[in-house]
């Protein structure tokens, strides 16, 4: 019986020195939701495993931020994805787990550099941004012992991989937590709208949120067309917010082409007002704070950290009724899909969804404090599920990854 641990745990010096150690590949750009996402999940296992997260994209020293150890990944070049330096370390460790933490696409990368005879658990932490086509085989994926979603919808889409038939493969979801220490209520949110937009604006000034970046997936096309919709609806001042960092100049121009396109004069649509930069979480959550509605108009989401995040703030929340979001928020907070869609960037099936039930919704909420504030009051209550938060979830997370270390140390060694 593997013993289950309360999460926080407090260590004696001897305990402290026997802790497994778990190495974490992803990716390490302060600012990204990628990160947030991995640096919160190292923190909250580092209280019962030694951690070591080498970082893709980073190119500094190696040094432990709090319990961490985080390391640079690929200064000599020939290993972009951290597969070879995953194997040596784990190697050099004696590590007793492996997560890759990266698209499900991506994951092929790891076949040459991870996929030998290993003594750890090899595991891999995966989006699950649409429907995986029935016997997909996106080339062998069985080299890895265990692959983990983000919701339980994930688990049945990865099941449907060809190359995990009649493996051995361990399968199981965690889903993100929330920082609310990071993501939370500010007070006089009309101040910090006219400091953060530059202008002054009317108490009744609507300001809509998009925080995705721009890419085929997110399709922001939808966004803009919903939005055009609510201003042919609405008397009151509105504005779209776009936070869209470190976009190519050539994409902000093809962006503002489809704004000139709609007839959207730009005093209305405001592009990264904090700044072209990513944003830590301090400023993010006063761009949050300073917008009273969010939107989602994805074709897929593995999870949708945004949308929770800045929930967490007193926003309410308008996501797609598709993947993720579909099992995660109530249906008066979903947006209705249309038909099907497949891009040249994502293997997967996924869904687009409607401007013109999004632009109605919109309406209302403009034209209906009420509403708002009942919607408002609905997503932070999502955001403030116990099955939301970090301690909860590290908890389940510190059960699997102890069950699939003891199980892989009871196996019999495999022979080459």
């Amino acid at each position: 019986m593997v013993k289950r641990h309360i999460y926080p745990l407090r260590f004696n010096q001897e305990q402290l020195k026997n802790r497994s150690d778990i190495i974490i590949v992803g990716l390490y750009r302060p600012g990204t939701g990628f990160t947030r996402l991995i640096s919160e999940l190292c923190n909250s296992l580092s209280s019962t495993f030694q951690i070591h997260w080498i970082g893709i994209g980073y190119k500094g020293l190696s040094r432990k931020e709090d319990k961490i150890k985080l390391y640079p990944n690929n200064l000599d070049g020939g290993d972009i994805y951290g597969g070879f330096q995953a194997r040596a370390l784990a190697e050099k460790l004696s590590a007793d787990f492996v997560l890759i933490v990266n698209d499900l696409w991506m994951l092929k990368n790891y076949r040459i550099s991870l996929g030998q005879t290993h003594q750890y658990v090899l595991a891999a932490y995966v989006p699950l941004d649409g429907d995986v086509p029935v016997d997909s085989d996106l080339q062998d994926l069985s080299f890895f012992d265990a692959f983990y979603a983000y919701h339980f919808r994930g688990i049945n889409q990865l099941r449907k991989v060809h190359s995990f038939a009649d493996q051995s493969i361990r399968f199981n979801y965690f889903y993100h937590g929330i920082n609310r220490s990071h993501f939370y209520p500010l007070e006089d949110k009309l101040k910090l709208r006219n400091q953060i937009f530059g202008i002054q604006y009317p108490s009744n000034a609507v300001f809509i949120l998009n925080a995705n970046r721009i890419n085929e997936r997110k399709n922001l096309k939808c966004t803009l067309t919903a939005f055009k919709l609510l201003t042919l609806k609405v008397s009151d001042s509105v504005y779209l917010v776009l936070h869209v960092p470190e976009t190519p100049n050539s994409l902000i121009g093809e962006l503002k082409s489809q704004l000139n396109a709609l007839g959207l004069p730009p005093d209305r649509v405001l592009i990264n007002p904090l700044g072209h930069s990513y944003l830590l979480e301090q400023e993010l959550n006063r761009l949050y704070n300073a917008c009273q509605i969010g939107i989602n108009t994805s074709f897929g989401e593995g999870w949708g950290m945004v949308a929770f995040e800045h929930a967490a703030t007193g926003a309410a929340q308008l996501v797609p009724d598709h993947s993720a979001p579909a099992s995660l928020w109530p249906s008066e907070l979903r947006i209705k899909t249309a038909e099907s869609v497949y891009l040249t960037t994502n293997p997967l099936r996924l869904k687009s969804v409607d401007a013109h039930h999004l632009s109605a919704t919109l309406v209302k909420l403009v034209n209906e404090p009420q509403i708002l504030l009942r919607l408002q009051r609905l997503s932070m209550k999502v955001a403030q599920k116990p099955v939301f938060q970090w301690p909860v979830i590290a908890e389940k997370w510190t059960i699997e990854i102890e069950e699939a270390i003891s199980n892989n140390s009871s196996s019999p060694p495999i022979i080459n």
